[in-house]
């Protein structure tokens, strides 16, 4: 019996935080100063990127690491989100950017987020480098980059709006690769060598630490088609 409470209460706080969040949604300015001021867990839903964006790309980056990608952003060009769920990395990310208005980084998933905090076809482009590859057979179910993943995201994604997906893993490489397979009808795939000064992209510590490992790297480009 007290089982059944327990989530019959876990439901309702379920549901009065999802209503929270929608009524602050309808009532929340995002400008750039007030999206700065709040956390992962405050973030109503949806938020409207593109009124901040202006006539700007709508970057996203899920696990930002060290913030290089943020840091690169051009300000004039396109604004970037960044998720990082290490505290560590977040607080250091948070403190080299937290004067800038063209980027924004927060403790939570990127997985998570492009669900509940983006609105139809907002979105210019996501990157995801260097994820974590789960290699380990039992921990296999954990991987987030399915095709599930990349037909969610297709509704979050403008016409031609890419997913970028970056491992040094190779058979991470070609297990998103064979996911991929199962989207061409959604996206056009194309898989490759990965250069970071072709895609405009800094190299981050995690590339130049897989490099001197003497590691390959795969790009794994979506763009979508409609």
């Amino acid at each position: 019996m007290r089982k059944y409470w327990w989530l019959v209460r876990q439901q309702v706080r379920l549901f009065l935080r999802k209503l929270v969040l929608s009524i602050r949604g309808v009532f929340f300015v995002p400008t750039s100063a007030a999206l700065k001021s709040i956390r992962y867990r405050q973030l109503p839903s949806p938020v409207h990127w593109e009124k901040v964006a202006g006539d700007r790309e709508v970057q996203v980056e899920i696990g930002s690491g060290h913030g290089e990608v943020l840091l690169a952003n051009d300000a004039a060009r396109s604004i970037r989100i960044g998720y990082e769920i290490k505290s560590r990395f977040f607080t250091l990310t948070f403190r080299k950017i937290r004067r800038r208005d063209d980027v924004f980084v927060y403790q939570g998933s990127g997985y998570e987020s492009l669900k509940l905090h983006y609105t139809k076809e907002s979105v210019d482009i996501v990157y995801i480098l260097f994820p974590d590859p789960w290699h380990k057979k039992r921990h296999s179910k954990r991987r987030p980059i399915t095709s599930t993943f990349f037909q969610d995201v297709a509704q979050k994604l403008k016409k031609n709006g890419k997913i970028l997906v970056v491992t040094d893993w190779v058979e991470y490489a070609d297990f998103i690769a064979n996911e991929a397979k199962n989207v061409t009808s959604i996206y056009e795939v194309t898989v490759k060598p990965y250069s970071a000064p072709e895609f405009g992209l800094p190299i981050t510590h995690y590339h130049q630490k897989w490099i001197r490992h003497g590691r390959t790297f795969t790009a794994i480009l979506l763009q979508k088609k409609r």
